[in-house]
């Protein structure tokens, strides 16, 4: 009996145009979804990222400018447009006010020259100065000026009397206590009054920070001018960049400056708005308002 053996083909089975369509389709969905998605993640990380670096920068506006307020002399502030200028304090004592002999070793005295009381002097002594001069640099001597505009008694001017005169060495005249200093100024001086607590100051050159071209700038080196210069020359460093004196229309004043009365002391109000807009065109605020309080007095 013949055996007929009976082969079943299968037949191959495959997409369909209509099936590879859909798939077509959802995979693009699904991309564009995903595409979007991670879009998102990137820019929302590089809005983060820009507003943490607008911070930093504002942050870096305010500690520096209000780290060199605070040691700011006593009636040196002033501000320009949108300049802000001051007189560093390198060093301060109280200084010699009497004719006097000192008995270890036995000196003369040399007190303060003042206008109307005794003569110009090119030296005077002080107690218990706490100052190392450093190369290259130069420095004054400083006794009870009254700011800007207050005649001879004005540290941006150098009159003679006056309040601001160059310093030029020191040397101890009471060995081994050292407590008590002579300073040498370049040439013989009247300073034009006493300070009530018979303090002296000693003091570097000018400092200006200003906002030039959207820059917070420093400015160094240019000297004593009688007259504010906003911006001064000399020396520029930048600060930091994108700060703003227009905020929706709004002009902005980015220093104040409230002098000192006898029951509180001086203030600088600091107001940095720095702006940048991100990569869809959005804008990017970031509004500081600092107060810095100048402590020390004539």
């Amino acid at each position: 009996m013949a055996r007929f053996i009976k082969q079943v083909h299968k037949k191959s089975k495959a997409f369909t145009l209509v099936e590879l369509t859909i798939v077509i389709i959802l995979v693009a969905i699904i991309a564009a979804v995903s595409s979007q998605f991670f879009t998102n993640v990137v820019l929302g990380y590089n809005d983060a990222d820009l507003r943490v670096a607008l911070s930093h920068s504002g942050r870096i506006a305010t500690e520096k400018v209000s780290r060199e307020l605070r040691n700011a002399m006593p009636q040196s502030i002033r501000v320009s447009n949108n300049c802000i200028e001051f007189i560093p304090i390198s060093s301060s004592a109280h200084y010699q006010d009497q004719n006097l002999t000192y008995t270890s070793p036995a000196v003369a005295s040399k007190p303060l020259p003042v206008s109307g009381q005794n003569s110009a002097d090119n030296q005077l002594d002080v107690f218990n100065l706490n100052f190392t001069a450093q190369a290259g640099m130069n420095y004054y001597v400083v006794v009870y000026p009254l700011g800007p505009g207050s005649l001879n008694a004005d540290p941006y001017i150098t009159t003679n009397p006056g309040s601001l005169f160059n310093y030029v060495s020191q040397s101890f005249i009471n060995a081994p206590s050292n407590s008590i200093t002579r300073i040498t100024m370049d040439a013989a001086y009247l300073f034009t009054r006493h300070s009530p607590m018979r303090r002296l100051f000693i003091v570097t050159a000018p400092i200006s920070y200003c906002i030039v071209a959207n820059r917070l700038q420093r400015h160094t080196s240019y000297g004593f001018n009688s007259t504010q210069a906003s911006p001064p020359l000399g020396t520029i460093q930048r600060v930091v960049d994108d700060l703003q004196l227009n905020d929706s229309g709004n002009p902005i004043i980015p220093f104040v400056f409230t002098a000192g009365t006898l029951v509180r002391n001086a203030v600088v109000k600091l107001d940095f708005r720095i702006r940048k807009i991100d990569q869809l065109g959005n804008d990017n605020w970031v509004r500081l308002s600092h107060e810095v309080q100048i402590r020390n007095v004539p």
